[in-house]
């Protein structure tokens, strides 16, 4: 009785993970133009975000912010599959910048996330005189690293949080279960 009693709760709890595996498996952002990172040296007027699965159309929203926290007027220009095209101002100075994603994955899980592209003017092609003139040594600062993306739903540790639950509340059945039988 006990054995079977086990027994049960095992495959209780392989297919409840099972399932709770499947439930993970939320869409990501897999690329964007600029990328994650990137230096650019012409000011973007699109920004094209694409993830791993496709996007609903209707809550989608992206933002474009500067160093300073400004907002540069992103927006969404078209929605289509897996892809979200933003539009932004071509006016924008040279500086870092900021993309703060929120879209809805058609399993109707939200997907948030940022990264950090930098757009640095190319430099002017020197005059004749300064190409003549003999330059000072200078140093380069490492740059700061590239914002990861991120994505996150507190969906998979409730389903854990779940699974740990009906377990061990098997388990107490189970215990009480045996314990009253020997009686």
């Amino acid at each position: 009785m006990i054995r079977r009693s086990v027994v049960v709760a095992m495959l209780t709890a392989l297919g409840l993970a099972l399932i709770g595996g499947q439930a993970q498996a939320h869409s990501q952002l897999d690329s964007s133009v600029p990328a994650a990172g990137a230096t650019v040296d012409t000011a973007p007027t699109l920004i094209e975000l694409t993830f791993n699965q496709e996007i609903g159309t209707e809550f989608a929203n992206v933002g474009l912010t500067d160093s300073s926290g400004a907002g540069w007027g992103a927006k969404i220009s078209e929605v289509e599959g897996k892809t979200v095209r933003v539009a932004v101002s071509p006016s924008m100075p040279p500086q870092q910048y900021t993309v703060a994603y929120r879209v809805v994955s058609d399993d109707g899980h939200p997907i948030t996330g940022s990264y950090e592209f930098t757009y640095a003017a190319p430099a002017a092609a020197p005059t004749e005189a300064q190409q003549n003139s003999p330059t000072a040594p200078t140093t380069v600062a490492a740059g700061e690293p590239a914002a990861t993306s991120s994505s996150s739903s507190g969906l998979p540790w409730l389903l854990i949080g779940v699974m740990v639950v009906l377990v061990l509340g098997g388990a107490a059945v189970t215990l009480q279960a045996s314990k009253r039988s020997k009686r």
